[in-house]
């Protein structure tokens, strides 16, 4: 069964299109152990259950602050359904947005380029106060 998972991801994989989209696949593939999700893909159709369901909106409230029901990620099972749950609140979308970016630009650093931006940052302060 498994196999047959993975060639129906294959078949049907449509790539993240948007920062938050791309935040989103990247959660559902953490909690799901899987390699890449699309868009499209269905978090329980790939196998996901209630509890997991619960590990991603968890990861979605650490990343962007928002408190989602668990029964969101069921009426919008899927990365591009989730995306337009979220960003169906106007007054959060420009916030959740701009978080999604920044995520994604600080997964593409280094850990030798954060300790330089925390220090960077830690002198600034220091010379503020």
């Amino acid at each position: 069964m498994p196999n047959q998972i993975e060639f129906d991801v294959e078949e049907t994989y449509l790539a993240p299109r948007t920062a938050l989209e791309q935040v989103l696949a990247g959660i559902f593939s953490q909690v799901l152990s899987l390699e890449r999700v699309g868009v499209n893909d269905s978090f329980f159709d790939l196998g996901g259950h209630s509890l997991q369901a619960t590990q991603v909106l968890s990861r979605v409230r650490e990343a962007f602050q928002l408190e989602l029901p668990l029964r969101a990620l069921f009426k919008a099972p899927s990365v591009a359904g989730l995306a337009a749950f979220i960003l169906e609140d106007e007054a959060k979308r420009a916030r959740v947005e701009r978080t999604a970016e920044l995520l994604l630009k600080l997964a593409d650093l280094s850990d030798e380029e954060v300790d330089d931006l925390i220090q960077h940052k830690a002198a600034q302060e220091a010379q503020n106060t």
